[in-house]
């Protein structure tokens, strides 16, 4: 699914005609994302509906599309923001409103916009420079992640430090409180299960790639002998430890996966592979803890799972998404584990 998304990406950021054969083009795949408030699903459907590619003409959809994706920092769709208020497109003409999008557009790295925003204020030019630097710095600060590092036969693999607080839980609406403890920045990977088992998980090779298609006692074996080999007392997660972490803890940016509001930016699931893959390989979230969302379901210490894996689809990758059935005993090809602290 997410393929024929970035193709249509590709194709529309070609275009500079008004219109184009329908036959060539699948929007459904962006109506689909920008249910998950995907931001990029929802700046292009704002461009088709105001263009009238692939879809009829519609100013108003387009200036709601935009709008959710100008609140997500996209830049192109605030400068659209600023052509709709400035022409009275999809929403009453404001030319204050207008202008005011076309700074932040500026800002936000928008060429087109900080062409037109100088040409209009030569005079601030400078100042819009010295904000866009501003700006950037801001969108790449992220926490003194704290790490500790453990080394079994040269498997090395770090635990993250995450500082208690509290949540709400969306569908509860209760907030639930979290005291300090380590998550791994993995999923337990194939290399350290040999490592600490001295035998190769079951199934699907890779040493780099999550173990998965363990049973709960297998994770606990694995455990039992990593204790004893490291002196310390590791555990699986329990569920509101799995949810808070997944959410960034304190520093959560309330993304719906974890680590961003594009489920392709930090999670493999079936709209975009059909197999594990390293750990690792995507984005990792505020915490700098990766596949949180995707790649392998991991097991509770409730012996539930939860989070979403390479076999699942996209709402099993939220981070509110509740854990799902006890475990069987004998696994799931889907379901790795984390280690807890």
């Amino acid at each position: 699914m997410y393929k024929r998304f970035i193709i249509l990406l590709i194709i529309l950021s070609l275009l500079s005609v008004e219109s184009v054969p329908a036959q060539i083009m699948d929007i459904k795949t962006a109506n689909e994302l920008a249910k998950y408030d995907d931001p990029n699903a929802h700046e292009l459907l704002g461009e088709c509906y105001y263009k009238g590619f692939l879809v009829e003409k519609n100013y108003r959809k387009a200036y709601e599309h935009f709008k959710t994706a100008a609140e997500k920092e996209q830049s192109k769709a605030m400068f659209y923001l600023f052509q709709c208020y400035t022409h009275g497109r999809g929403v009453v003409e404001n030319q204050e409103k207008a202008l005011n999008w076309l700074r932040k557009a500026a800002i936000a790295g928008n060429d087109d916009a900080f062409n037109e925003y100088t040409a209009r204020y030569p005079d601030k030019r400078k100042d819009i420079l010295d904000l866009q630097k501003k700006w950037v710095e801001e969108k790449s600060l992220s926490p003194d992640i704290r790490t500790l590092s453990f080394t079994v036969k040269h498997v090395t693999f770090k635990m993250v430090l995450v500082e208690g607080g509290t949540f709400s839980e969306d569908k509860q609406n209760t907030t639930v409180s979290v005291d300090n403890y380590y998550i791994g920045q993995t999923e337990v990977t194939q290399d350290l299960w040999l490592a600490v088992m001295g035998k190769e998980p079951p199934y699907y090779k890779g040493a780099g790639k999550p173990v998965r298609s363990v049973s709960l006692k297998d994770c606990k074996k694995f455990i039992c002998k990593l204790n004893k080999l490291t002196g310390q007392n590791f555990r699986l997660p329990t569920n509101k430890e799995w949810e808070y972490a997944a959410r960034g803890g304190k520093y959560s940016r309330n993304y719906p996966f974890s680590g961003s509001f594009s489920v392709d930016e930090v999670a493999w699931c079936e709209a975009n592979c059909n197999t594990t893959n390293d750990v690792a390989t995507k984005k990792a979230n505020e915490l700098g803890i990766y596949d949180m969302s995707g790649n392998v379901d991991e097991i509770l210490d409730t012996a539930q799972y939860r989070g979403g894996s390479y076999y699942g689809v996209i709402d099993w990758c939220l981070v509110n998404q509740a854990a799902r059935s006890t475990l069987p005993k004998r696994g799931l090809f889907w379901v790795g584990f984390r280690l807890a602290l």
